[in-house]
């Protein structure tokens, strides 16, 4: 891995924040100042040019060094467009079906339609804004210089951290994933599985990315072992018919091919055929699956193969009974729905409490086996319905859910928090990947996840993921490297110290985050 840590385009997120505030005025110019009741090409225009431009920041910020594919803040631009661009754009441009489905839960006029996409742009911009700042401050702190990465010695050591994170992972995750967290997909366990324990069941995906790196610098039985985990996982994401696992495993295996021979051209192949992947098969199979079998998993292995054949034989035409002609996975990206419910819900005086869940995130469940479910979805399934008997959780945002909550002062919290964190995690994770500290993908990864779930809940997402991995953290660096790795010098610290390796040599060395 020769490519360096990469720095930030400046001058492009400058621009991007100025078109953001100038897209912002002409909203509200147009809103206020001209007819709140021709707004059809406004409402084209602005998840456009949004969507574009946070794609063009993201491929700005990839140039500088594909490295930064494990930048949460790519991530979070690749989720802006795809769901404050694309999603958006549904209500004119999608079906007739399609745009009744989403309007079916709840209706979406021109007016309310530019009420989100207002929200989106004002909340993109504190977003965006908030982290250059928060990484400019990290930036600018004392680093320890790296080591040659290039060095034999520090070879042999990432060879060993590798080897170790892999075994560690695999020990962890697979047996939580297949009795846990697989039998709890299955409605088979009758009572709630902590998050924190279906986080560690991801582990066992996670070891893809140092497996992969030992089999292109090792070879031999880590090849095998590779090949045998990538088909486990797809085969268990089958039967838990998440699109969101499917699309997981497939990030994991386009992160460990970066991390071994960096390629913008190889990285955008790579993304394109993901996402081509999710638009045609994922989504359309898990949606066509889920309605088979009335169901959010299949009950087992078999049962998920026929669901295949099903799909491949009728699933392409039919997926809907009440909306036969909708686009489902486009569908899925539309949001707007739930946003104007839950800002006419602040408007109207009925706010939402859902960051009034944020102090149990410092109390795990099983000190408090009665804390609340932190994922608020059924619930709110509930307020915007009015049907007891619905189960499915409905997803929010958390732009949608900081309005809900404080109106545009909540919106703005929430823009700042998310903005830190994501500032947080691309400082950790670029320093962590450029030492190859493997034993901290986790985190790294975590942060990725954090980047791409802006439709989920605040709470849990942002801030119990955050102390969570804070304690991961602690966990990995003063007990897990030192019982695995000894008490080198590499044991006891995250980064090297004073750019040395571990063969006692000063090699050639540079500093990370340069300017």
């Amino acid at each position: 891995m020769s490519a360096k840590a990469p720095g930030l385009p400046v001058g492009s997120i400058v621009a991007y924040l100025a078109f953001c505030l100038l897209l912002t005025m002409l909203q509200a110019f147009w809103m206020n100042a001209l007819s709140n009741h021709d707004l059809d090409l406004l409402n084209l225009l602005v998840p456009v040019f949004l969507g574009l431009s946070s794609s063009l920041l993201a491929w700005q910020i990839v140039r500088q060094s594909p490295l930064a594919i494990w930048n949460p803040l790519v991530w979070f631009l690749l989720a802006c467009t795809m769901y404050y661009g694309l999603g958006q754009l549904i209500h004119l441009l999608g079906n007739a079906d399609s745009i009744e489905r989403v309007n079916s839960l709840y209706p979406v006029d021109q007016s309310g339609l530019a009420r989100t996409n207002f929200l989106h742009t004002v909340g993109v911009m504190i977003i965006v804004g908030t982290y250059s700042l928060a990484a400019t401050l990290f930036k600018r702190q004392k680093h320890t210089a790296m080591p040659d990465v290039e060095s034999s010695a520090h070879e042999r050591r990432s060879t060993r951290e590798a080897r170790s994170a892999a075994l560690l992972f695999l020990c962890i995750g697979l047996p939580i994933k297949y009795l846990l967290e697989l039998p709890y997909n299955l409605g088979l366990l009758t009572w709630v599985l902590p998050g924190s324990i279906q986080y560690l069941g991801t582990l066992s995906g996670m070891a893809i990315i140092p497996l992969y790196w030992l089999y292109k610098k090792r070879g031999g039985i880590y090849g095998v072992a590779f090949l045998a985990l990538v088909i486990s996982e797809f085969l268990v994401d089958v039967v838990s018919l998440s699109k969101l696992e499917m699309i997981k495993t497939a990030i994991f295996i386009l992160l460990g091919t970066q991390l071994v021979k960096p390629g913008l051209k190889k990285l955008v192949l790579s993304g394109i055929m993901i996402v081509v992947g999710y638009v045609l098969i994922a989504s359309p199979f898990v949606n066509f699956a889920r309605v088979a079998v009335g169901r959010a998993a299949a009950k087992d292995l078999s049962q998920a193969i026929d669901l295949v054949q099903q799909f491949n034989a009728k699933g392409r035409t039919v997926q809907d009974a009440q909306f036969p002609k909708a686009q489902l996975w486009w569908a899925r990206l539309a949001y707007s729905n739930v946003e104007l419910f839950a800002m006419r819900q602040y408007d109207r005086g009925h706010s939402g409490t859902t960051f009034e869940l944020a102090p149990y995130t410092l109390i795990p469940r099983f000190i408090l086996p009665n804390k609340p479910r932190m994922n608020s979805g059924l619930e709110f399934t509930y307020l915007i319905t009015g049907d007891q008997n619905l189960m499915s959780a409905t997803g929010l945002g958390v732009l949608g859910e900081g309005y809900w909550n404080g109106g545009w002062l909540g919106v703005t919290v929430v823009g700042i928090v998310v903005g830190v964190v994501l500032a947080a995690f691309s400082h950790f994770s670029m320093r962590m990947l450029e030492a190859r500290i493997f034993m901290f993908l986790p985190i790294s990864m975590a942060g990725i996840m954090v980047g791409l779930r802006i439709d989920d809940w605040f709470v849990p997402t942002y801030l119990g993921t955050t102390l969570q991995l804070l304690l991961v953290y602690l966990a990995i660096q003063y007990v897990v490297r030192p019982m695995l790795l000894g008490n080198s010098r590499y044991g006891s610290s995250a980064v090297p110290e004073n750019g040395d390796d571990m063969s006692g040599e000063s090699p050639r060395a540079y500093a990370l985050n340069k300017q």
